[in-house]
């Protein structure tokens, strides 16, 4: 663009400099676009959002590949991590794993390992668990590298003028641009971006934080044979879920240095308001030490938990959503148009998919409805499948009704994982109408008939996914859905 007047200017303005706002300025620049990121806090710094699926892995590995970007690809697999990027913190991902933690007439607890789904076929070709801060400051230097220039600063006012922004800063010039992408915290001057009021059916409050490697958290998962089948791999090299049978549930995600990542989601009833603060709380904190605290049923201590954050970190109303995801000029990525649930892993995988989706989109003077349309039908699809976990009740005694809804996240999650990869495709089947039907129908047949919800999913399962799910021969040990 011709600089106007003493405004530096710039193809692509981009609000935010994680993960997202970072990957979405490397492809533009490799597009020749002049990119500024606008962001006042500093790197490196905490946050959630630390666990890669093999679509997420696909995902990046084709756009490192299409956008000539090889600095992405370490963080597309355990080994080439750790042979290229070991300075960056990351632990092994080997698929998902799933317990129930349950009292005896005593109060002792007893965890008792129900589930194991393997997403890849060895430690090397393994997924990962990220440490964002380091992460994202990775991605953000890369694309400082390749020309884009940082601001740190956030606009406290911008206006659409002449087909071009101008975003207003507190202590700094202003600055133009053809383009705005919006990847962290929502201007003000954006019109139409309004929040839509109770937008999912699953509702629920969260908290989470780190630990550190003498943390005295709950004991890892044994590795006895799970319901006589041995296990693929290491439960605790995975992403583990403890779960009880309010369905609650809390992650569990270990670094390579002995660092924890662990949080509790836990439903709330509609007795409870989402403004009752103090009910939240009580909530939390009981599942916290449920589900996360040591043997002893003691809370963990504030003195183990690791800095960052340094404390528990409390959503109370995480479920959000936004009318639109774009409109002339501007697009928002998926996590600033809206959030479900962390389970399943899906906010890395959907940033990613969206990341060059949107540049494409700006590039071609949409106006935000394919955005709207992609990102509301993937939330839709993320939240039948949580109320389809909670819905399960998950305990020993309905471990089955646990697998069984499982099984519809990896029937969706593995149905693009084979195959050339397309990028553009929609995630998670959230593309046809019928797979949002039949999750509809499962939520109903699970609240109607629980007894034979498993049957009932393994041969409905049959129609949308290739793999043998929902078998009774497996026990409860998944060893053939890995991508790789």
């Amino acid at each position: 663009m011709t600089p106007v007047g003493n405004h530096a200017t710039f193809d692509l303005i981009i609000l935010g400099s994680g993960y997202g706002g970072a990957l979405a300025a490397l492809i533009a620049r490799q597009q020749g676009w002049s990119v500024a990121i606008c962001d006042p806090t500093p790197h490196p710094r905490f946050v959630i959002g630390e666990s890669s699926t093999p679509t997420t892995s696909l995902l990046l590995e084709s756009i490192a590949e299409e956008f000539d970007l090889p600095e992405l690809l370490p963080l597309t697999r355990y080994d080439r991590w750790l042979e290229h990027t070991p300075q960056l913190m990351r632990g092994r991902k080997r698929g998902f794993t799933y317990a129930a933690v349950e009292q005896d007439d005593t109060g002792e607890r007893h965890v008792h390992p129900l589930l194991a789904v393997a997403a890849s076929t060895s430690d090397e070709t393994a997924d990962t668990h990220w440490l964002r801060s380091d992460v994202d400051r990775y991605v953000l230097a890369s694309a400082v590298r390749r020309g884009t220039r940082l601001i740190a600063a956030h606009p406290i006012a911008q206006r659409y003028q002449d087909d071009t922004w101008r975003l207003v800063f507190e202590r700094s010039e202003p600055i133009r641009g053809r383009y705005l992408l919006v990847a962290g915290a929502l201007p003000r001057g954006l019109e139409g971006l309004e929040p839509v009021d109770r937008p999912f059916g699953h509702r629920s409050a969260m908290s989470y934080t780190h630990v550190r490697p003498d943390a005295s958290i709950a004991a890892p998962l044994s590795q006895t044979a799970g319901r006589g089948t041995p296990w693929p791999f290491d439960l605790n090299a995975a992403a583990v879920h403890r779960l009880d049978a309010s369905g609650a549930w809390a992650w569990d995600l270990t670094f390579d240095d002995g660092r924890r990542s662990i949080g509790v989601e836990v439903p709330l009833p509609e007795s409870i308001a989402s403004d009752d603060r103090d009910r939240i709380d009580e909530l939390l904190l009981a599942r916290r030490r449920s589900l996360l605290g040591a043997s002893t049923g003691e809370p963990i201590a504030e003195t183990e938990l690791a800095h960052p954050p340094g404390r528990w970190i409390d959503l109370h109303r995480p479920q959000r959503r936004l009318t639109t995801a774009g409109g002339p000029g501007f697009a928002v990525l998926p996590h600033v148009f809206g959030f479900v649930t962390p389970l399943h892993s899906t906010g890395l995988m959907s940033t990613t998919a969206a990341a060059p989706l949107a540049i494409e989109t700006l590039r071609e003077h949409g106006n935000g409805e394919t955005l709207t349309h992609r990102y509301a039908a993937l939330l839709a699809v993320v939240d039948e499948l949580a109320q389809l976990f909670t819905a399960s009740q998950p305990s020993v005694a309905t471990a089955e009704r646990v697998e069984a809804a499982v099984m519809h996240y990896v029937a969706a999650a593995t149905a693009g994982e084979r195959g050339a990869l397309d990028r553009c495709k929609p995630l998670l089947l959230s593309g046809p109408e019928a797979w949002l039907e039949h999750l509809r129908e499962a939520n109903r047949q699970l609240r109607e008939h629980p007894e034979t919800f498993f049957d009932w999913s393994a041969k409905q399962l049959a129609a949308f996914s290739p793999l043998p799910l929902c078998r009774r021969e497996s026990h409860g040990v998944y060893t053939q859905t890995a991508a790789r």
